[in-house]
């Protein structure tokens, strides 16, 4: 779930007899929100915890953080970068 605050979106009010029209405008209206929720956004903090970081680049996306050998590394694109060495 999505960390953000999103407003509840306001749904189409029903007229009296239900149409194609108003079946699409709801269901376009729900799938926008579901979209919204579960995209996490941008994150800015002072202090992150990470908990089970990965120890090896084994089959790990581009963006992922991982340590090794106390160093911690960030898989870019095309290349691994080395960020940290813990002491």
């Amino acid at each position: 779930m999505s960390s953000r605050q999103l407003a509840p979106p306001r749904l189409p009010d029903p007229p009296q007899e239900i149409t194609q029209i108003y079946m699409d405008d709801l269901v376009r209206t729900i799938q926008t929100f579901i979209e919204n929720e579960t995209n996490p956004g941008e994150a800015r903090a002072t202090k992150i915890v990470l908990t089970e970081m990965p120890t090896s680049d084994t089959g790990i996306e581009a963006g992922t953080l991982y340590m090794m050998l106390k160093f911690r590394y960030l898989i870019l694109l095309y290349q691994t970068v080395c960020l940290v060495r813990d002491r």
